[in-house]
């Protein structure tokens, strides 16, 4: 009983976890995300929307100063608008 009640309380965590959105969660949080991540979301990204909410996420930050943060923004850019 008591593996049931431990059980379901971490599948339901599981769960909550698999419907987060990264992407929303990009506009709440109050640090620049590693560029490791940013390029990972980038990458896995399916919409225009979701490619903005990232450089959304890094103009927050001014983190397209720096050349890592910089090339996933040439290349959203040129996705969307140069290509």
């Amino acid at each position: 009983m008591i593996n049931d009640i431990v059980w379901s309380m971490f599948q339901g965590y599981k769960d909550v976890k698999n419907e987060r959105d990264p992407y929303k969660e990009l506009e709440k949080v109050g640090f620049l995300y590693d560029v490791a991540d940013l390029r990972v979301l980038s990458n896995q990204a399916k919409t225009k929307e979701q490619h903005e909410s990232i450089l959304d996420h890094m103009y927050k930050f001014d983190a397209t100063r720096v050349d890592y943060y910089s090339n996933i923004e040439k290349k959203i850019i040129q996705l969307y608008w140069e290509g």
